[in-house]
């Protein structure tokens, strides 16, 4: 039993082969799927007979087991008494780092440095055609090997390289210190995923156990890096949100920000006061405009159609002035229920036909439904 689970613990905790790269196939045949392993790989299960390994020789060692052939490899994990689910785990887990170097080739979102907010990245229709297809090869080489059936969300969650939050927040480190981090946090009882902020009993909770993570990590980062790790997931950054998509910040500007909204320790304070706290009344102002929904919506949808920053502002600020208008007629008990909707008609449509004259009919889709969200939950 010792043995097993010395086996177990060894097989699990080892890096994946560097040998075990796959050719790309389109063919479920296994020779063909995982034959990248070597050129000498058998071509039928049947006739690989298991390694034995007699109980009275030399201890134990990993070249009795290694195979270039999964199937072989296999036997040999079975014939060495590894339980069924232990040899399940061991076989995926290689198979899986093999088939995410594939994945990688097809699509990765390109790295965002940690004080400038990411953009929503994702494969494009030829792209997500191949990534789909690669899931189905490697569904069937696990299902072929183990007659194991990968669940859908399994096969979705590898193809995006959807992370733990622990693994998304550490992802600024190099692999080995980021294992290390993910193993002390693990045994720490720290590595679960977080809700989303939302009460204020929220936030403090939240608070409360990134400090803790901070003094586990103390043990495996360096202080400086211990202060990166700080500055990129504490709770204010996270308070932070899309806010800063396009509120052009240096690393230096983002650090007293965020040492600004940390002196709130009941972390109420909006973001704007913390903003105006540290930057004053002209960057506020700016921030102000390029965090709208407004701005938010017609940067989006015009980048992607190349449409010139000048007249992203210029749309914004256009729907930015119906919006302030609508609320205005809304709020105007001086006129009937029939007014406000006819003046409400007639303003919507002046804006949106001014908007689409300066973004063009495609780039300006985004903003235009928008607004018109808003309206109908101004004055329905």
């Amino acid at each position: 039993m010792l043995l097993n689970v010395a086996l177990a613990a060894h097989l699990w905790l080892r890096p994946a082969r560097s040998r075990t790269t796959l050719e790309p196939s389109t063919s479920v045949d296994i020779q063909k799927s995982v034959g990248g392993r070597a050129a000498t790989a058998v071509a039928n299960s049947s006739t690989d007979a298991p390694k034995t390994l007699e109980p009275d020789v030399a201890p134990l060692r990993w070249s009795d087991l290694e195979s270039t052939d999964y199937r072989q490899y296999i036997a040999n994990l079975r014939a060495a008494g590894c339980p069924e689910q232990t040899v399940r785990d061991v076989v995926t887990a290689d198979l899986r780092q093999v088939y995410l170097q594939r994945y990688r080739q097809i699509w990765t979102p390109v790295p965002v440095p940690y004080w400038k907010r990411g953009t929503n990245q994702t494969p494009n229709t030829r792209q997500i055609e191949q990534l789909s297809a690669l899931r189905q090869e490697q569904a069937d080489v696990l299902n072929d090997l183990l007659g194991v059936r990968t669940s859908g969300q399994d096969l979705v969650d590898l193809v995006h390289h959807q992370v733990t939050r622990d693994e998304q927040q550490l992802s600024l480190f190099p692999p080995d210190k980021r294992e290390a981090a993910l193993q002390a946090l693990k045994a720490a009882g720290l590595d679960t995923r977080e809700s989303s902020i939302g009460s204020s009993a929220d936030n403090m909770d939240q608070s409360q156990r990134f400090e803790e993570k901070l003094k586990v990590l103390a043990s495996v980062l360096s202080p400086e890096e211990l202060d990166l790790y700080h500055i990129a997931n504490s709770p204010a950054r996270t308070r932070l949100g899309s806010s800063l998509r396009y509120f052009n910040l240096t690393q230096d500007e983002l650090v007293g920000l965020l040492s600004a909204m940390e002196e709130d320790r009941s972390q109420q304070q909006p973001v704007k006061a913390a903003v105006l706290s540290f930057f004053g009344e002209e960057r506020t102002r700016e921030f102000e405009f390029v965090s709208s929904a407004e701005y938010m919506t017609a940067r989006s949808g015009a980048e992607e159609e190349g449409v010139p920053l000048d007249r992203v502002e210029q749309a914004a600020r256009l729907g930015g002035d119906y919006v302030k208008s609508l609320l205005a007629t809304a709020n105007d008990k001086t006129l009937s229920i029939e007014d406000r909707k006819a003046r409400k008609l007639a303003m919507q449509s002046q804006a949106e036909g001014s908007i689409e004259a300066i973004l063009g009919k495609k780039a300006s889709r985004a903003l235009l439904l928008s607004l018109r969200r808003t309206s109908r939950v101004i004055l329905p």
